[in-house]
């Protein structure tokens, strides 16, 4: 068995109504299915994982969980609009801390992993915000 990249989704989760969080679940997992299909690699998407749990921990629970979570994922996909999110920031800050590569974008994804790509694998695809 060949052992795949895990590719962490970050976007925002939270939202004023149920519908507005049910919106952005959604959207992570629309990026999720389109990295799976267009690369192989293998999505991670906590939204997916905990959107009926809401109340039942703390919140510093789930974000502790995340966190955990994101250590031990390959890369980090920034979903549209992440930058209006606490936790996506938190995220993108801790990918940066621990050096995970950062993508603002599938199709720069799909260059970094790139078999046939050369030199320096942290040129202009990765976040730098």
């Amino acid at each position: 068995m060949i052992k795949q990249k895990l590719i962490f989704i970050a976007g925002k989760y939270r939202g004023k109504t149920s519908w507005d969080i049910e919106c952005n679940i959604r959207k992570a997992e629309t990026s999720a299915l389109f990295l799976a299909r267009m690369t192989g690699l293998i999505p991670v998407c906590v939204h997916s994982m905990y959107r009926f749990f809401q109340s039942e921990l703390p919140d510093s629970f789930w974000l502790d969980a995340t966190m955990n979570i994101l250590d031990r994922c390959d890369g980090i996909l920034m979903v549209d609009g992440w930058e209006k999110s606490e936790g996506a920031k938190a995220e993108h800050q801790f990918a940066t801390e621990k050096g995970i590569p950062i993508f603002l974008s599938i199709g720069a994804l799909i260059r970094y992993y790139s078999e046939d790509q050369e030199g320096d694998k942290t040129e202009p695809f990765l976040a730098t915000k």
